[in-house]
């Protein structure tokens, strides 16, 4: 949903201040070296205030000073997606965007600001707010005739103003920017630009649903094929096995909740395989693939399928690992979880004294 966290500011602050790393650890009173090392502790950590506190440094360093601008923009993305501060992220964007006004009111940064700030007024049902930073984005876009950004890509605004306008109940403008995100989408030039672009488009659709439960049937079967065709389309293009897995598995969400199991099924099969072919260099792949299909199973009643799949996936980690690894344990321990979460726990506790069992051996729980 946030097209930040992997977007152009964090990319600059690692390459451009990646030297500085190399230096000596300094007092609090040397502000640039510390001001770098809270923003990088930010992109790295699940948690902390690391980008609030470096919004506090780069104040000393002036209102035009361009990390003011990067710090607050990044404290106000973490506000929302990890925090769900959505109070404290809109202050942050809002200090962001009188900034970058003052250097003029089409700056090509104020896009990313709009876009993020507008999604947090969607969730909150407050469209109108987010229509007019919508479409003050593509405006600037526009004017800049900036058609390969992907910090946001054009095609998501346009995308974020489909679902805002059909959130106002203006269908044919709901329409008209769908033809004008499809169009949009066509002028991306690299297969690495489009499947990501495709994911973040799939990924809106289908989160607008599973956050407004109450669209009617018609609203939501429509954007979960969206989703689902923008899904298949990142399929295409998508190079890097953790793409494909997280895209399949979302392809089969997406089916399941189009009541198409036969073709859900299949995704998740694919997604389980991908997993289990890659487990050595990327195992979190097969775990969240496995953890998807297990749901999906259990949905049906299919509890002596889920022991199968489970009996496969840990044979697969034990050859990969050895059955007294970590790994393994880990793996024993993401089972047990699943059939406690689906309340058989008869099961699931004769799966977590295995997993307790091989990581006490280790010495590390």
């Amino acid at each position: 949903m946030w097209s930040l966290i992997q977007g152009k500011r964090l990319k600059l602050i690692v390459t451009f201040f990646a030297g500085m790393l190399q230096l000596p650890v300094l007092a609090e009173s040397a502000p640039p070296p510390y001001w770098t090392r809270l923003m990088l502790a930010g992109k790295h950590a699940k948690q902390g205030n690391w980008y609030e506190q470096a919004v506090n440094v780069a104040e000393k360093f002036g209102e035009e000073d361009p990390r003011l601008h990067l710090a607050l923009h990044a404290a106000a993305v973490e506000s929302a997606l990890h925090g769900g501060r959505n109070r404290q992220a809109e202050m942050f964007f809002k200090r962001d965007i009188a900034l970058l006004e003052n250097i003029g009111p089409d700056f090509p940064d104020l896009v990313s600001d709009f876009f993020e700030l507008a999604q947090i007024y969607e969730a909150e049902r407050r469209y109108l707010e987010s229509e007019r930073l919508l479409v003050r984005a593509l405006a600037i876009r526009r004017k800049w005739e900036d058609v390969q950004s992907d910090d946001p890509f054009n095609a998501a605004i346009l995308g974020e103003l489909c679902i805002v306008y059909n959130d106002l109940g203006q269908t044919s403008k709901s329409s008209e920017m769908h033809a004008q995100m499809v169009e949009d989408c066509k002028q991306l030039r690299t297969s690495q630009s489009r499947a990501t672009c495709f994911q973040t488009l799939s990924n809106l659709f289908h989160n607008y649903v599973c956050n407004h439960k109450e669209l009617p049937k018609q609203q939501k079967r429509r954007f979960l094929q969206m989703a689902l065709e923008f899904s298949k389309l990142a399929l295409i293009d998508a190079k890097h096995a953790v793409d494909i897995g997280n895209e399949l598995r979302k392809a089969g969400a997406i089916c399941w909740a189009l009541g198409d199991l036969k073709q859900s099924e299949q995704f998740f099969r694919e997604g389980m395989d991908l997993g289990l072919d890659q487990l050595e260099t990327i195992p979190d792949v097969a775990s969240w693939n496995l953890i998807a299909f297990d749901d999906f199973l259990f949905a049906q009643h299919r509890e002596r399928e889920v022991e199968q799949l489970q009996a496969r996936y840990l044979q697969a980690v034990a050859k990969t690992f050895g059955n007294a690894s970590r790994a393994y344990g880990n793996a024993l321990g993401c089972c047990a979880d699943i059939w406690w979460t689906h309340k058989f726990f008869d099961r699931g506790q004769q799966l977590r004294l295995q997993s307790n069992a091989v990581l006490d051996r280790l010495g590390r729980r």
